[in-house]
């Protein structure tokens, strides 16, 4: 784990680009989600989240990451 925190700040535009990939993907691949996560101190959360119908995940959402035996 590192030890210096980094923050990384995306661009809208980058986002909105990186949004419509993913509700492309979730739709050609008949999905119910498909997500950008990143990792936030100790949390893994969504970065983005698809609008597929039914997607339980939202752009916030969190858990703890460490040793959780996620990815």
């Amino acid at each position: 784990m590192l030890n210096e925190k980094i923050e990384i700040n995306v661009p809208d535009d980058v986002q909105a680009n990186w949004q419509e990939i993913i509700n492309i993907m979730a739709q050609l691949c008949e999905l119910p989600a498909a997500l950008i996560m990143r990792l936030r101190e100790t949390d893994i959360e969504v970065f983005l989240s698809s609008k597929s119908e039914g997607n339980p995940y939202h752009p916030g959402d969190k858990e703890h990451f460490e040793g959780s035996g996620l990815y």
